[in-house]
């Protein structure tokens, strides 16, 4: 009897915390992206290297036809897209200043934090 208290009562604080984290949550592309359609085209926020891989990890580029998840992780290994790429799409979308696309310490850690996520 114990035991299947103990098992609905972590049942129930599991279901009550993954209903209210994404609700509370709202990644910074996405005030980023309000932010920029309040008429400027002025990028504000330089988004760190690690926040860009992920963010096209989660298919926030999709527009800018770099896909996500296991498809973009295939399409680096494969070099159908680099972090080049990545970098474009965001200063396409004003996520980043263009001068980000010479930067090769930040190409380098995008580059990095790709690699990383295909470890996981």
């Amino acid at each position: 009897m114990i035991k299947r208290f103990l098992l609905t009562a972590f049942s129930l604080m599991l279901v009550s915390t993954a209903s209210t984290v994404p609700a509370s949550a709202q990644p910074r592309i996405n005030q980023e992206i309000a932010s920029n359609n309040l008429g400027t085209t002025q990028t504000t926020v330089r988004l760190s290297p690690a926040d860009l891989a992920h963010f096209a990890y989660r298919g926030y580029f999709k527009s800018q036809s770099i896909k996500g998840y296991g498809s973009l992780i295939q399409d680096h290994n494969t070099g159908k897209v680099s972090a080049k790429d990545i970098v474009q799409a965001a200063v396409n979308t004003h996520h980043l200043p263009a001068s980000t696309l010479d930067d090769r310490g930040y190409l380098n850690a995008v580059d990095n934090q790709l690699r990383d996520l295909n470890l996981h």
